[in-house]
């Protein structure tokens, strides 16, 4: 008889976790407690993201995550576009950080240096104004996560061995038996793939290990049926917000010109990315506080500062929004890339992925469950 595997959540490391599994000959049980996932797994961009991993860990398991997101699009029938990104840069400092990381990774990365000329012939949207140039990178990729995540549900629940129970939230984990209002389930082995409600199971760990971030974004309506936005677009801030860049010499120029004219933007965590889906919609975000609790209402003045900056690089045809929300993660306070934690002999949480969930959840899955 094959291996039994329990997987608590639905979200994007759920099902990675979940398709993995089977893969290795576990007969797999989902329990999610929502009606169908409503976290951060459908509340983010859908961008796989190499680009804005570290070198090392966190990029191989990204470009690995991306193989098995190509391969799963044409099983589970949801778009991928691999569309890429531009890096634009509109102050000499952006360029020069810019430069100095496709210095130091050209060998190893697919990205390359772009005149401002060659960088408005990628994209319709770019803001022309005092343009220096691009790193346009080949290596992203972008799914609409409302249509992908319940896609790959579908696919899982087609698939022998893999069994999905919904509305079923999860009180306790007592050795191998996860413990519901009506019901317990047993297996060989327990994950958990919570997200932001590993308070409800385990909030020590949560304590421990890190915090809690929320984010705002919005989605517009389609654009128009001729207007294509192509790679996803992201400015000067965004350099200040992922790993990658962190090691750049050039970065602490920036970071002390941004403290004078961002502020404010810094202090609310917003850099600005756009990202355009197969039907015409562009999502644009983000902010982020952290903390362990947070106000319920959109604060519309963190919008209007996302959609200042985004103004200063990319202008698009059609700025009424069709929704506004918030999304919650679990980030790691340290420099790990998630927590992949042993509890017992039993459970095990997989956890932390923060705001890069999209980027690693596959890859990494498959490395943990390598030996299993």
């Amino acid at each position: 008889m094959n291996k039994s595997a329990i997987v608590i959540g639905s979200g994007i490391i759920g099902i990675a976790a979940a398709y993995t599994l089977l893969q290795k000959g576990y007969r797999v049980t989902v329990l999610e407690k929502n009606h169908q996932p409503i976290g951060a797994s459908i509340r983010n961009f859908g961008m796989i993201w190499p680009i804005g991993q570290p070198a090392g860990e966190k990029y191989d398991t990204a470009i690995l995550s991306k193989q098995i997101w190509e391969s799963l699009s044409k099983s589970a029938g949801f778009h991928l576009n691999g569309n890429g990104s531009l890096h634009l840069a509109y102050h000499p400092d952006e360029k020069d950080v810019l430069q100095e990381f496709i210095d130091l990774h050209q060998s190893s990365r697919s990205i390359q240096w772009l005149s401002p000329q060659a960088s408005m012939s990628k994209s319709k949207a770019i803001n022309p104004a005092s343009l220096l140039g691009a790193m346009y990178s080949h290596e992203e990729a972008l799914v609409d996560p409302r249509e992908a995540i319940l896609k790959l549900i579908l696919y899982l629940q087609s698939l022998p061995n893999c069994t999905i129970h919904f509305n079923t939230p999860i009180y306790s984990i007592v050795e191998n038996s996860c413990v519901g209002i009506s019901a317990t389930w047993q297996a060989d082995k327990i994950f958990v793939c919570s997200g932001s409600d590993i308070r409800m199971l385990f909030p020590d760990v949560l304590d421990q290990y890190g915090m809690l971030c929320e984010l705002q974004m919005m989605r517009t309506y389609s654009q128009p049926f001729d207007f294509n936005l192509g790679p996803s677009l992201c400015a000067g801030l965004t350099l200040a917000h992922y790993g990658a860049f962190k090691e750049m010499k050039s970065l602490s120029s920036l970071m002390r010109r941004f403290e004078i004219v961002h502020h404010n933007l810094l202090h609310l965590g917003i850099h600005v990315m756009a990202a355009q889906y197969e039907h015409g919609e562009v999502t644009i975000g983000d902010s982020h506080e952290y903390g362990s609790h947070f106000s319920p209402f959109i604060d519309q003045r963190i919008n209007e500062a996302i959609l200042i900056y985004l103004k200063t690089f990319c202008i698009l045809p059609e700025l009424k929004m069709l929704s506004y929300w918030k999304g919650i993660y679990f980030k790691l306070k340290n420099n790990q890339p998630y927590i992949f934690q042993s509890i017992d002999d039993y459970t095990t949480i997989v956890n932390g992925f923060g705001g890069s969930g999209m980027t690693l959840s596959f890859g990494a899955l498959q490395k943990e469950l390598a030996t299993l």
